[in-house]
């Protein structure tokens, strides 16, 4: 998807100053949680445009679960919900199967996803690449995906495992678009299906248009039935979930263990 912004407005940058004043933060504090530069955030409180993709960092800087509604912003929202309208086959991650077995919405739920994934992954690859060799997401500044990620191999998520990620991403993206078969069979693709669905699931929530009261009014989204259903579909069960647990250990020899994650494991007779 091409950028998008979220319109700025006097309420908005002033909400946003506010905000970072009540947390003690430095304009150079906030932009650096927000992995933006200084100059950039100072845009910010003066009312400028928000690049979509640098939403959910000025969000996590300021601890808000996502931006207050101004008047002024329903446009960028209003945009953002007709983009969910206007997805279809010619996107490249277009899934037939799903819109075949869930309806339209579960294929756009998918695209919307993987597109957001693969931006995220591209801001983290960027970040890591200016550092030392064998640095990894824990050590960056703000992190678009490492908390989204098992945190016992937070200092395995090095360069080479995003890229090796983005790259399982590409793959899962084409084989959903061109094949018949759209089955999570590594570990690795487990994670994906699972991060897809949390950014598309919020993703249209946020997007859909605001009733008065601030309540999404998302019934066209939720008048088909079942559409949410298809991440369980793409894996059949939740057993990733074991491995998101902070306080458990996986042992090595368990099939979620890190060293495992990109190897084919489940339904590899319908390969």
């Amino acid at each position: 998807m091409p950028p998008r912004t979220r319109e700025g407005s006097a309420g908005l940058a002033d909400a946003i100053k506010r905000r970072r004043h009540e947390l003690g933060l430095s304009a150079e504090e906030a932009a650096r949680r927000a992995g933006v530069g200084t100059k950039t955030w100072f845009r910010y409180e003066s009312g400028s445009s928000i690049r979509n993709d640098k939403v959910k960092g000025v969000c996590k800087a300021l601890s808000w679960p996502s931006l207050p509604m101004q008047d002024d912003a329903t446009v960028g929202c209003d945009e953002d919900f007709a983009l969910l309208e206007s997805i279809d086959g010619s996107h490249e991650a277009w899934s037939p199967v799903l819109a075949e077995m869930f309806g339209r919405k579960a294929a756009v739920s998918f695209a919307v996803g993987s597109d957001i994934l693969l931006d995220y992954l591209n801001e983290d690859l960027g970040e890591l690449a200016k550092k030392p060799a064998g640095s990894h997401l824990g050590e960056l500044p703000c992190s678009w995906v490492a908390d989204y990620l098992p945190q016992q191999f937070l200092t395995r998520y090095t360069y080479e495992f995003v890229f090796r990620l983005r790259a399982a991403l590409a793959g899962y993206r084409m084989r959903v678009h061109y094949g018949r078969e759209v089955l999570a069979h590594t570990p690795a693709e487990e994670l994906l299906v699972r991060l897809i669905r949390d950014f598309s699931f919020d993703s249209i929530e946020e997007w859909a248009p605001k009733r008065g009261d601030g309540v999404s009014d998302d019934d066209w989204w939720q008048e088909t039935e079942g559409w949410r259903d298809w991440p369980e579909d793409l894996c059949d069960d939740d057993d990733l979930s074991t491995c998101l647990d902070d306080m458990r250990w996986v042992d090595e020899r368990e099939m979620y263990h890190f060293d495992r994650w990109f190897e084919p494991q489940f339904y590899l007779d319908r390969r």
